[in-house]
């Protein structure tokens, strides 16, 4: 008789054995969402009995965990900001850093009313903001129409009306907009071959490589920025750590200065502020 109690410790073990990576809080997740059952319930009801389809179901999941897929991706959904959002292989997981372009926009917003996210992904900045800025027109673009998809089922579920457009950084967008926010994709191509095997071999590449010395996109956004800002607009961007003075710099070649460069909680420099030159 297998019970749940053991199965959840079972899991634990060879997760801790196989992973190294958070085993108890994975196993929980997967049981959870195996089973459909809240973390009180399943710590509650210990002596549980799992069925022989069940205890299979579970299993694969388990696999796929202690094969380094990352969790939000076999769940199906990852925590960001306030929210969850519906995640899954055509998008990356929200990092909690990212959260860090949510503060600094809410924190600097003013008067500004439109918000424009460049490569939405998932959709979580743009409808992070969305929920937090009721009177705020805010509008997500990104490259792939599977990325779209995602965005706009998320968009839906937390009822908020963000407009999604496919567009390759600029080039199908028409309108100016108060501010312009965005976690490009800045890994480069050495970087690539260092990140763990859970971002490495299940996070879209799209959404991870910025070029051979992972600027690249920064470089595309700066050359067209300027026609899509306001005269008082701000770019809130994400970078990698070591790209503060790199990313400036491509700024400053398109007539953008710094306003302002926020670390996130591990001290490094996350988010760059910039705004056009006088």
């Amino acid at each position: 008789m297998n019970l749940l109690g053991h199965v959840l410790r079972s899991f634990t073990q060879e997760l801790k054995d196989k992973t190294n990576m958070c085993a108890q809080r994975d196993a929980m997740l997967l049981l959870c969402f195996g089973l459909d059952l809240s973390m009180n319930e399943v710590y509650l009801d210990q002596n549980r009995t799992i069925s022989k389809t069940e205890l299979i179901k579970l299993k694969k999941l388990l696999e796929r965990r202690v094969n380094f897929e990352p969790i939000a991706k076999i769940i199906g959904k990852k925590q960001f900001w306030d929210s969850s959002f519906y995640v899954d292989k055509t998008v990356l997981d929200p990092r909690p850093e990212t959260e860090l372009l949510i503060e600094s926009v809410l924190s600097n917003l003013g008067s500004n009313k439109t918000i424009l996210d460049l490569g939405t992904g998932s959709g979580c900045i743009a409808i992070s903001l969305a929920l937090a800025l009721s009177d705020v027109k805010i509008t997500g673009s990104d490259i792939s129409e599977e990325a779209l998809i995602v965005a706009r089922k998320n968009s839906k579920t937390h009822q908020v009306k963000t407009c999604f457009i496919k567009s390759n950084w600029f080039r199908n967008i028409s309108k100016k907009y108060d501010i312009i926010v965005s976690n490009p994709p800045y890994i480069s191509d050495d970087e690539f071959f260092q990140l763990p095997r859970d971002v490495k071999n299940y996070e879209p590449r799209i959404a991870l490589l910025g070029g051979p010395d992972g600027l690249t996109c920064y470089r595309d956004i700066a050359h067209s920025i300027s026609s899509h800002l306001t005269d008082q607009g701000v770019g809130y961007f994400e970078i990698g750590q070591g790209q503060r003075c790199d990313v400036l710099e491509i700024f400053s070649w398109y007539g953008l200065s710094a306003v302002d460069v926020k670390k996130d909680l591990n001290g490094i420099d996350r988010v760059v502020c910039v705004k056009k030159d006088a």
